[in-house]
C-alpha cells in the first residue's frame, strides 16, 4: 500500500512568500486603477459625515502604504512615495497627512490630493487619473470616483432608528349614561276568587205565647181567697165624685 507523503511546509514558506509580494506589488495598482479593494477594505466601513472611528489613530510611510481612510463619506486609500499627473485644483498646506485627505474630502471637486511631509504642501487635483512614482510626495488616492461615492452614499437608505417604546398612555375611564331600560310589562296576576261564606240568615223566633193579664186592677175578675171563697174586688172609690152617693139612707 502506498503510504501518502506530506509535504514539507518549509519546502512551501518560499511560495508563501513570493505570494504575499506579488499581492502588495498587485493591490496600489488595482486601487489607482478604480477597482474594489481585493481584500475587502470597501468603502462599507466609511462613516459619513467625517467620523474616523474606523481609521488607524495615524499613518505613516512605508509603513502604512495602501490602508484606507474615509473622511466626510469619501475613502481614501494611501500610496506612498506615489504622485499625479493631473491637474491642480489648488494648492494649500495642512498639518498631517489626515488633514490634506480632508481638504479633498470636502471639495465636491477634488478627485484626489499629493501631501509633501517636508513643507506640509497640500495639492487638489480635478482630475481623478492613476498615479506615477514620486519621491517624497505621498498620494491620497479614492477607491472610487468621489463623485460616485457621494452618490453611491445619496442612495442608501437611512439607519432604521428601532422604535421609542412609549409607556402606555391612561385614558381616563369614560362615564357612560346608565342605559334607559324599557319598562317590563307584568301580566296581570290572576287572583283566585274569594269563597264568601254564606249569609247567615236570622232565624224567626218561635211566637210568644199569649201573656197572662194583670187582673190585680181589673174588679171584673175574680181572684180565689185564701178562705176558698171568691169576692170580687171592688173598684176604688174615686175621689172626685159627689158625697153621698152609693150610700143607702138609713131606715129604709
Amino acid at each position: 500500500m502506498a503510504r501518502t507523503r506530506t509535504p514539507d511546509l518549509k519546502s512551501l514558506l518560499p511560495c508563501l512568500a513570493l505570494l504575499l509580494l506579488f499581492l502588495n506589488l498587485v493591490r496600489p495598482t488595482l486601487a489607482a486603477a478604480g477597482s474594489q479593494n481585493p481584500f475587502g477594505d470597501d468603502d462599507d466601513d466609511a462613516v459619513v459625515g467625517g467620523a474616523a472611528s474606523a481609521n488607524p489613530p495615524s499613518y505613516e510611510c512605508p509603513r502604512d502604504n495602501g490602508k484606507m481612510y474615509t473622511s466626510n463619506g469619501i475613502t481614501f486609500q494611501l500610496q506612498c512615495d506615489k504622485g499625479t499627473t493631473a491637474n491642480r485644483l489648488l494648492s494649500t498646506t495642512a498639518q498631517s497627512r489626515t488633514g490634506c485627505a480632508d481638504l479633498c474630502a470636502q471639495n465636491l471637486q477634488c478627485k484626489s490630493c499629493d501631501y509633501r511631509d517636508s513643507n506640509k504642501q497640500c495639492v487638489l487635483f480635478s482630475q481623478y487619473i492613476p498615479t506615477v512614482p514620486a519621491n517624497g510626495v505621498h498620494t491620497w488616492f479614492p477607491v472610487k470616483d468621489p463623485s460616485v461615492q457621494r452618490q453611491e452614499q445619496a442612495q442608501k437608505p437611512a439607519p432604521q432608528q428601532p422604535p421609542v417604546q412609549q409607556p402606555p398612555v391612561q385614558q381616563p375611564p369614560v362615564q357612560q349614561p346608565p342605559v334607559q331600560q324599557p319598562p317590563v310589562q307584568q301580566p296581570p296576576v290572576q287572583q283566585p276568587p274569594v269563597q264568601q261564606p254564606p249569609a247567615q240568615q236570622p232565624i224567626a223566633a218561635p211566637p210568644a205565647p199569649p201573656s197572662q193579664q194583670d187582673t190585680s186592677s181589673d174588679p171584673s175578675v175574680l181572684t180565689p181567697s185564701s178562705s176558698g171563697s171568691s169576692t170580687a174586688s171592688l173598684p176604688a172609690s174615686n175621689p172626685s165624685a159627689p158625697q153621698g152617693l152609693g150610700k143607702c139612707p138609713e131606715g129604709r
